[in-house]
């Protein structure tokens, strides 16, 4: 039996296996999509929207594709493409509230795996340094959407989505190499903003 991770390729012709497919990603994917979205775009309505319209354009694209890659990193890549192109069209910009629930399921959002979040230290037990770290997370979030798009959006997918270099480099259409970098200088300069507050919590 096919899983949505070996998607073969030509075997996404309109009809009964299309479908059965196609619904297969929906329920693999969706809860993703919209967490990336929403990390992308900062509103709960635009992130349905885009939600909507990303399984709408892998719905007309399935059939065409090649199964080079994973199917996520393709639907990640279709998100990431319209989402930007949705903040081009934007001024402004809103904090992004990474602890909120996602609208439809109700699951929390998982915890980001990556070195930033990595970095802080554990304060359960104590209620000072509880309040401390709180401080903290509430300037990570801040801080990370102060951060140029390329560096925030790497960071989004390496440390809140937990994706491979190589699977960013494919939504990005970028080398490796340059995911890299910009992992590590977007994380240079959320250090440098949170600096003395890493400071105050170790």
């Amino acid at each position: 039996m096919t899983t949505t991770g070996e998607l073969p390729s030509g075997q996404g012709e309109r009809g009964p296996r299309h479908d059965a497919l196609f619904c297969r990603l929906v329920a693999e994917y969706r809860t993703r999509v919209w967490h990336l979205a929403y990390q992308m775009l900062h509103d709960r309505d635009e992130a349905d929207d885009a939600c909507q319209e990303v399984f709408y354009r892998v719905f007309r694209q399935l059939s065409r594709f090649r199964g080079d890659s994973h199917p996520y990193t393709w639907i990640y890549r279709i998100t990431v493409n319209y989402c930007t192109d949705i903040m081009r069209k934007r001024s402004r910009r809103q904090l992004v509230p990474l602890e909120e629930t996602y609208p439809s399921t109700g699951e929390s959002d998982p915890p980001a795996r990556g070195a930033v979040v990595a970095d802080l230290p554990s304060t359960m037990g104590n209620p000072e340094e509880a309040a401390g770290q709180q401080e903290l997370v509430l300037a990570l979030k801040e801080a990370l959407d102060k951060l140029p798009d390329h560096y925030r959006l790497s960071i989004i997918l390496r440390d809140i989505q937990g994706l491979a270099y190589k699977d960013i480099a494919r939504i990005l259409g970028v080398p490796v190499g340059t995911v890299m970098s910009r992992l590590y200088y977007g994380k240079k300069k959320l250090r440098k903003m949170l600096g003395h507050l890493l400071d105050d919590v170790e």
